[in-house]
């Protein structure tokens, strides 16, 4: 079942003023995945782009920079597929630009015949497709990606949301990585309000042994007046030993962020 309804986003060229929220939402999402945008969205004719973005590569000796061109087609309010006659001259648009690669960033899905056409444009230069799952994948997973989702699709942004487990996961791994507190404090914080509000039903059957080592690992120093076990526990530790708890906690949310993934695709 799909998390994330692309309708929620205005329907392209009606000439109301929120034609171009798609090809904007494209935009926002390529540069909080790390992208360079060297082109966006405009209004009038495009020549065929919407976006040309670019992604830094950083090799052992050297760094090189790939251009994409990206396409923008926004047909989830009527279904329909992109067919081959809505992506006219690829190869022609690609080199215009001077490009090094094609991106199709669809709301639906590719037809059988243009995904043949990308196939056989393979060997001229890269070809990658984002369609509706891909999209929805990485708008669910990706912590970058979190406000971009919320922006522009604030209703699934919420059920998404609702899910307790998700959301908690979530804020503690925010909570980890933020702040110049020490690894100390953001390990307590993440626990006491997040991971301790989770209940273990909460959580799938392969996570939850693992879940529950982690909990009696985090409590397990008897405390000294007011002071919880969690901080007791915690405040005893050097920089490696919580650190290594915490990864112990990205660990846990991303095999829960794959079993996600594969109740999307069920």
């Amino acid at each position: 079942m799909a998390l994330v309804d692309f309708t929620e986003i205005p329907k392209a060229n009606t000439g109301e003023g929120d034609q171009d929220t798609f090809e904007l939402f494209a935009r926002d999402f390529f540069k909080n995945l790390g992208f360079q945008i060297e082109s966006g969205p405009n209004r009038g004719a495009d020549g065929g782009k919407d976006l040309v973005i670019v992604e830094p590569l950083s090799g052992i000796i050297s760094e090189r920079v790939v251009r994409w061109l990206v396409s923008c087609k926004h047909y989830a309010h009527s279904g329909n597929s992109v067919r081959v006659k809505d992506e006219i001259g690829i190869t022609d648009r690609v080199a215009k630009f001077q490009c090094d690669g094609f991106i199709a960033f669809y709301s639906t899905l590719p037809s059988g015949g243009l995904a043949s056409t990308f196939k056989g444009l393979e060997d001229s230069f890269s070809i990658e497709v984002y369609d509706n799952a891909k999209i929805e994948e990485l708008l669910v997973t990706e912590g970058r990606l979190r406000f971009v989702l919320q922006r522009y699709l604030p209703i699934s942004y919420k059920n998404i949301t609702q899910s307790y487990t998700w959301e908690k996961f979530f804020s503690a791994l925010t909570t980890l990585i933020t702040g110049n507190r020490s690894i100390q404090q953001r390990l307590i914080d993440a626990f006491v309000h997040s991971l301790a509000l989770l209940r273990i039903d909460d959580l799938p059957n392969g996570l939850r042994e693992e879940f529950i080592e982690l909990e009696e690992a985090l409590t397990s120093v008897e405390p000294i007046g007011d002071e919880g076990r969690i901080h007791a526990t915690v405040r005893a530790m050097d920089d490696d030993t919580a650190s290594e708890y915490a990864l112990k906690i990205f660990s846990l949310y991303d095999r829960y962020r794959v079993n996600l993934i594969d109740d999307l695709r069920r």
